[in-house]
C-alpha cells in the first residue's frame, strides 16, 4: 500500500510522483489511476424540480421507507470508464468480492493505483488486495479528492422524481442506469476528469 496523503493539496501535488514511483516499481506494466467509492440509494424519494401551473404549488408523493441498496463503483476519470456492482450491504467480504471482480477486468499488462477513502471496509488490514491493485488512501473528510463523488449526483438525477415501492424496483432502475454508463461515457468523463487529475497523468 502507498502511504496515505495528509491533505487535499498534498494529494493534488503528489499524485504525479506517486504514478512515477508505481511505474518504476512495475516497469513492464501500464499504470491505471482510478478512484473508488460506494453510495447508498434508498426508497426515500429524491426530490427534483418539476413543472407546475403558475400560482399553484407543485406536489410530490412521499413514502418514508428506510431501506437501501449500495452502488459500488470504480471510475477511471481520464477515460470515463466505470466498473460497478450493486449490493444490499457494505462490509469487508462484500468489498473483497468487489475488488476481486474489478481486478479481473484489468488488462494483464496493467496495474491500478486505486484512490479511496478510509472507510472501515476499505482497510487493508481486513482485505487482501489483488496484486494488480495498489490502494492509495485519500485524506480524511475530503470527498473533493475523489472524482467518484461526482458520479453520485448524476445517478440521483436519473433516479429522482419517481417513487419506488420496493427495493427490487429500485435495484432494477439502478441497474438500468449503471448499464447506461458506457453510453454516456463522454458526458460522465467531462464531470469526472478533474483538471488536477488529468494533469497528473501527463507523466504516465
Amino acid at each position: 500500500m502507498i502511504q496515505p496523503v495528509k491533505n487535499v493539496m498534498s494529494l493534488k501535488k503528489t499524485l504525479p510522483e506517486t504514478i512515477r514511483k508505481v511505474k518504476a516499481a512495475h516497469p513492464t506494466k501500464r499504470v491505471i489511476v482510478a478512484c473508488m467509492d460506494e453510495s447508498r440509494f434508498g426508497l426515500l424519494p429524491i426530490f427534483r424540480r418539476k413543472w407546475s401551473f403558475r400560482g399553484s404549488r407543485p406536489t410530490q408523493q412521499i413514502r418514508l421507507k428506510y431501506q437501501w441498496v449500495y452502488l459500488f463503483s470504480v471510475v477511471e476519470p481520464t477515460t470515463g470508464q466505470i466498473f460497478s456492482m450493486i449490493w444490499n450491504t457494505v462490509n469487508i467480504p462484500v468489498m473483497q468480492c468487489f475488488l476481486n471482480e474489478y481486478s479481473k477486468t484489468l488488462p494483464k499488462d496493467a496495474v491500478c493505483v486505486l484512490v479511496l477513502d478510509g472507510a472501515g471496509w476499505h482497510s487493508e488490514k481486513g482485505l487482501d488486495y489483488p496484486d494488480n491493485i495498489i490502494p492509495l488512501k485519500q485524506p480524511a473528510y475530503s470527498p473533493e479528492c475523489n472524482p467518484t463523488e461526482s458520479l453520485w449526483g448524476w445517478v440521483r438525477d436519473k433516479l429522482g422524481g419517481h417513487l419506488y415501492n420496493t427495493l427490487d424496483e429500485l435495484q432494477d432502475r439502478l441497474s438500468e442506469i449503471v448499464n447506461q454508463f458506457d453510453r454516456f461515457r463522454n458526458e460522465l468523463k467531462s464531470r469526472l476528469n478533474y483538471s488536477w487529475w488529468a494533469k497528473a497523468h501527463i507523466c504516465n
